[in-house]
């Protein structure tokens, strides 16, 4: 296919235009023409009909009160040429007959026609005794008439109405009044024509009306010039955006493209990340079960100690009540014990320090596990995300092709306008979502970046601790054996985690006071107790009574609180 230069397109489009142009002129000025031959039609048959008729009958009552006199006395004293000469002073615009019909009745066929006005007027043609039958006239007299015996009351009448009046004298002819006959329209419009050609014409309403028409053609032809001229203008300026439009939604297709490729990346690195999460989780879960079983094992050798000691204080009991010689092995025996009690009193808060470590490891497991779900909730958003912005690129890339096949068909500039609207509005929108995806993938990258070091430091943490209980778990053992070696099984015993004698009396209104201090809120009331929550929840007896060993031990445990800090915070 061979293009063409676009000199060449200018001219071809340029001469193309301006035949366009002519055409429309052309027929505009048809129309006019058309129009202004319309109108003279009505100007002719109005000008006719009304203008020279009202004229003529004007003309024919002012000689009905004075002609018939002065024709008269010319016929009695054979005026001829006087006689004619007053017939002849109308120029010839309408007839003036006489005849010598001596009958005062309407119709007189024997009469002759003796004189005429002298004219080239079509009415001169038809002149005859038989066409003066429905002509006006007047009776000429011996002597001559003094009244007026006809008259036109109005301008428009056709037919004079008699006045009333009657001269007196011998009736010696007749005056006729004969009207101009028109021209055909044709034939005025004919003439008119040929004077305009002949530059002969005088100003009339024919060139009036027609110039009008021309002048009215032609502004009409020049504001559908100027608004087809606007038309072309904002055709070019609406090709030119549909060019740019195509040109950036071009560019934005690459970027797109280069959006998915990182997408893509940013995907496989998040299935890389969950997976670790998830043996990472798995590694954390088989810990903990380790060593719950390690703590029930403990539990079961604190049981027995418990067990033993109880023992152990029977026998002491029995040995002070039955054996006095006995005293200084019961005082070293109870000293022994004292010492006994202490360790397992250290060794029972290390076991309270192991318990809630473990706890804390079971919450940072649990808080592993809603992050992999939130992670995993992102990755599907963010892959919903990824679909309906290619969803979105996709139409952007229909409506691209639908408007450059609808340039091509050069459609209706109102449609290309809204279609262009449309795509811009589009390609904005994309645009937006382009940059917004563009910031949320670097956000999510940086995010999830820190968020892989915060757990990476998490787990080194967790291993620290997990080898630290592991190093505590190993001695505690040690101590064990050292214990059973140094004493009886059945000489320890266990204390409870709240020692009874450690412990005074507390109200209720003390301990609700120290939870609050340890930002505990009230969360209703039912019966005679008190409910607080924090993240926890606990019951308290109400209202201000002491609190039995057991509640508080129980409050202490549900609100996860050491006494002392419960102490603290009255």
């Amino acid at each position: 296919m061979r293009f063409r230069r676009p000199k060449e397109l200018l001219g071809k489009v340029n001469v193309k235009i301006a035949l366009q142009m002519l055409g429309r002129l052309s027929i505009i000025s048809v129309i006019s023409l058309v129009l202004a031959t319309i109108n003279n039609l009505g100007n002719h048959k109005n000008y006719w009909e009304r203008t020279i008729f009202a004229t003529q009958t004007v003309d024919f009552n002012i000689l009905s009160h004075t002609l018939p006199t002065k024709l008269s006395l010319a016929l009695l004293e054979g005026e001829t040429e006087e006689l004619q000469r007053t017939l002849d002073s109308n120029y010839g615009l309408f007839g003036l007959v006489v005849t010598n019909c001596e009958s005062a009745i309407a119709d007189c066929p024997e009469q002759e026609i003796l004189y005429y006005s002298n004219s080239r007027r079509l009415w001169k043609e038809g002149l005859k005794v038989e066409n003066l039958t429905n002509e006006p006239y007047d009776l000429l007299r011996d002597p001559p008439p003094l009244f007026a015996e006809r008259k036109y009351t109005r301008r428009y009448q056709p037919e004079a109405d008699p006045t009333g009046m009657v001269n007196r004298g011998e009736i010696i002819g007749r005056v006729y009044y004969v009207r101009r006959v028109p021209p055909t329209f044709a034939e005025s419009y004919g003439k008119w024509a040929r004077g305009l050609l002949r530059f002969q014409h005088s100003p009339s309403i024919f060139s009036l009306t027609t110039g009008i028409f021309l002048t009215g053609g032609a502004v009409v032809w020049l504001l559908i010039e100027f608004m087809l001229y606007r038309k072309r203008r904002e055709k070019k300026q609406l090709l030119e955006e549909a060019r740019n439009i195509r040109e950036e939604l071009e560019q934005k297709v690459k970027q797109n493209e280069a959006l998915i490729a990182v997408r893509e990346k940013g995907r496989e690195e998040l299935e890389d990340y969950r997976r670790e999460q998830q043996s990472i989780a798995t590694e954390l879960k088989i810990a903990i079960a380790d060593y719950e079983q390690k703590i029930v094992d403990f539990q079961h050798q604190q049981d027995d100690s418990q067990t033993s000691l109880q023992e152990l204080r029977n026998q002491l009991a029995w040995a002070v009540e039955y054996q006095v010689e006995a005293q200084e092995e019961i005082d070293r025996r109870s000293e022994a014990i004292a010492n006994l009690e202490n360790c397992l009193n250290s060794q029972n808060r290390e076991q309270q320090e192991m318990t809630r470590t473990l706890e804390k490891l079971q919450r940072q497991l649990q808080e592993t596990e809603e992050r992999e779900g939130r992670t995993n909730e992102q990755i599907v958003s963010l892959n919903q995300k990824i679909a309906e912005l290619t969803r979105e690129y996709d139409q952007a890339i229909q409506q691209s092709a639908d408007l450059q096949s609808q340039l091509r068909e050069q459609a209706d500039v109102e449609q290309l306008r809204r279609a262009l609207e449309s795509a811009r509005e589009e390609s904005e929108c994309i645009k937006e979502q382009s940059r917004d995806f563009e910031v949320y993938i670097t956000a999510e990258n940086e995010r999830l970046a820190a968020k892989i070091r915060q757990l990476e430091n998490e787990l080194g943490e967790h291993r620290s601790r997990i080898l630290y209980l592991e190093s505590r778990l190993e001695d505690r053992e040690v101590g064990d054996h050292h214990v059973s070696d140094w004493i009886k099984p059945e000489d320890c015993f266990t204390p409870a985690n709240l020692s009874r004698s450690n412990i005074s009396s507390l109200s209720s209104s003390e301990v609700i006071r120290g939870l609050h201090r340890l930002e505990f809120v009230t969360d209703h009331q039912t019966g005679s107790h008190v409910h607080l929550k924090k993240t926890l929840f606990c019951t308290v007896p109400h209202p201000n009574k002491d609190v039995p060993y057991g509640t508080l031990k129980n409050i202490l445990q549900f609100g996860k609180i050491s006494e002392q800090e419960l102490r603290d915070n009255f």
